[in-house]
């Protein structure tokens, strides 16, 4: 079992549940975020994340290595450095969603507020390319841009739609998978169903109606609506 699955186990037991996802064990998830119960604060456990370029076992051990010890009540924890940990907040401030431009102003003071050091931890993590933008913006010639392109978990959520975002996410899956995601996009189970809905903004007081409401905000994005976004169809 995957460390992923004990703490979603353990967590459990203290009263967390998981977030409902379109995206679980499939190759575009990158997390499994818990929510809490009567107490504490929601949690995201991550395998990967979006714009980092290098295999996951990779990043992690990067990141040990600019981890620093932090006392929280007696009990020791390790965190990354101010500098990995700027690199990793800019990515999350940064990251895009299809059809929606992000600003980058946070990111841009996250990472001066780090400094050069952020340049080189960005380089190792070849998230770089994903980051290009900023670090150009905030330490001029002292960032080289990299030839190569973003990877691909940050380049599909970029996309000028999220119709043509959904088709790179084909990309990122093997061939069995696919009827499964198509299935799960369409027709997703109850949880997800409300879940999606409520984060729509819509009122669906039935199972039946939240997938009906899918299916239309799901129209709405293959022919253009415009006020239709990622987030009202699966969240990631």
């Amino acid at each position: 079992r995957s460390d992923i699955d004990l703490m979603h186990d353990a967590l459990a037991e203290w009263g967390w549940s998981e977030l409902p996802t379109i995206w679980r064990r499939l190759p575009p998830s990158h997390s499994v975020t818990m929510r809490p119960g009567a107490w504490g604060c929601e949690i995201d456990m991550h395998h990967s994340f979006p714009g980092i370029g290098v295999p996951s076992d990779e990043a992690f051990a990067i990141l040990r290595e600019h981890a620093v010890e932090v006392d929280y009540a007696g009990t020791t924890a390790y965190l990354p450095d101010p500098a990995a940990h700027a690199v990793i907040a800019a990515l999350h401030t940064a990251r895009p969603e299809p059809g929606r431009p992000n600003s980058s102003s946070e990111a841009v003071e996250t990472l001066r507020r780090a400094g050069t050091a952020t340049i080189e931890i960005a380089q190792r993590l070849h998230a770089d390319a994903a980051l290009a933008p900023v670090l150009k913006d905030v330490f001029g010639d002292a960032f080289t841009v990299p030839d190569g392109q973003a990877p691909l978990n940050w380049r599909w959520r970029a996309q000028p739609s999220t119709a043509r975002a959904y088709l790179m996410v084909l990309r990122l899956m093997p061939l069995t998978a696919r009827p499964r995601f198509a299935f799960r996009l369409l027709w997703p189970t109850r949880e997800m169903a409300l879940a999606s809905d409520a984060r729509a903004g819509g009122g669906a007081r039935t199972v039946l109606g939240a997938r009906i409401r899918r299916l239309r905000r799901g129209f709405g994005i293959v022919y253009g609506s415009s006020d239709v976004s990622l987030r009202g169809v699966a969240r990631q």
